[in-house]
């Protein structure tokens, strides 16, 4: 005997498919690492932070748990409070990145809700990273 499905059962797994961070009560929308937060450390912070082989102040901003890490003045994330974030305290004071290229405040916003919202990945983090 065949037991055939209703069409809408298919419908409801793609759906369970698309968003399975909602089970897990993160937002659909949210920032996540690899999409949202590498491009702005990319445009702003890599070159001192992650590009080359010497890294400034001991912070490296190219994987998630090496922010929460931190460098030389402790953990660049707080993620019981965002706003004490020194991150978010060097960005948004305009003393870093040095220079005259500033993080503009719709990208410091983002990092912002990213912190907020958890230092959401898309994926696990790589167990070892190379230089640079």
């Amino acid at each position: 005997m065949i037991v055939r499905k209703p069409a809408h059962w298919w419908t409801c797994l793609l759906c369970l498919l698309a968003v399975p961070q909602l089970a897990n009560g993160e937002a659909a929308d949210a920032p996540r690492f690899e999409s949202d937060i590498r491009p702005i450390f990319r445009e702003f912070c890599y070159d001192c932070h992650g590009a080359t082989t010497e890294i400034e102040a001991n912070l490296d901003l190219r994987l998630v748990r090496f922010l929460k890490k931190g460098g030389d003045s402790g953990p660049a994330i707080n993620l019981e409070n965002a706003a004490e974030s020194l991150l978010l305290e060097r960005v948004k004071s305009g003393e870093m990145p040095p220079g005259e290229a500033h993080v503009p405040a719709d990208k410091i916003a983002i990092l912002e809700q990213w912190i907020q919202d958890g230092a959401l990945t898309h994926r696990p983090e790589p167990e070892e990273i190379g230089p640079g």
